[in-house]
């Protein structure tokens, strides 16, 4: 009779602890979830719309943030031309200490890219990128264009990607679509999840509610709507560009479709990431 009532105890015991640990993990999702919709609605009345104007026509900029990767760096810029040899590409080096600076120059004077920005290393803030994106689009401003496009230096581009990416912004079923992800692979399906998959082209293109921010495409007048990232507020997920933009997604309503058009080819290596 003792050991049945011990028995019934245990399993009561071990019981309630399930029910515990599912009630506290259901609740602390259902709070992040909350506090990422709240945050979201407060940044999207604190934003500051980048003024901007339609000219330019079908023209698409490029902005490449850098910092000592002067091999990848030349790999991505190679492929890029590969595919899509109109582009004009912006490379912004963060102060690199190889070999980089001195390549971009070259690159210039041979037509490899059309504008170079070199700033001093003790001068960027963190997160890296959010800066050099900020000063990139500030420095576009009086360029004639209507898409934008960035993408980190380790990417290797596998194919063309301007024409399919304005025909996914165009499609009925991808009216909630903003921004095109154009890197797509298993790790960054886990952080970023599918929510559907809709038909362009005869193409598989997947909606999401977040964004990826190593290769992205966009119309240069999403920026009248969501501004330019935050800048030097250091490495986290309020701070870094694609949560910050992703939270201001859920809080338009906007979604990001996501195809493979590329390779991250240093993924755990980011340079991006370096502290003062």
């Amino acid at each position: 009779m003792t050991n049945t009532i011990l028995l019934i105890s245990i399993l009561s015991l071990i019981t309630i602890n399930a029910f515990a640990l599912i009630t506290i993990r259901r609740y602390f999702k259902t709070s992040f979830q909350t506090m990422f919709l709240m945050l979201g609605s407060i940044e999207k009345r604190l934003v500051k719309g980048l003024s901007t104007t339609t000219n330019g026509k079908d023209a698409t900029w490029l902005i490449i943030c850098t910092f000592n990767r002067e091999s990848y760096l030349e790999k991505t810029i190679k492929s890029i031309k590969e595919h899509e040899p109109l582009i004009k590409i912006l490379v912004i080096d963060n102060g690199s200490e190889d070999s980089t600076p001195t390549k971009l120059v070259q690159w210039k004077n041979e037509g490899l890219v059309n504008k170079v920005l070199l700033n001093n290393y003790e001068e960027v803030p963190q997160w890296q990128k959010s800066f050099a994106l900020s000063q990139g689009i500030r420095m576009l401003q009086l360029e004639e264009y209507e898409y934008l496009t960035w993408i980190d230096d380790d990417i290797e581009v596998i194919a063309p990607f301007l024409k399919f990416s304005k025909q996914v912004l165009k499609h009925p079923d991808a009216l909630d679509v903003k921004i095109v992800n154009l890197l797509t692979d298993d790790t960054q399906e886990s952080i970023h999840p599918t929510e559907k998959t809709i038909q362009v082209l005869g193409e598989s293109v997947s909606i999401k509610k977040s964004l990826n921010g190593a290769f992205v495409f966009f119309k240069k007048s999403l920026l009248s709507e969501i501004g330019l990232p935050p800048t030097g507020e250091g490495i986290n997920d309020v701070a870094v560009e694609d949560w910050y933009y992703s939270r201001l997604f859920n809080s338009l309503g906007y979604r990001v479709a996501s195809v493979s058009r590329s390779i991250h080819k240093a993924y755990n290596n980011s340079k991006r990431m370096t502290a003062l």
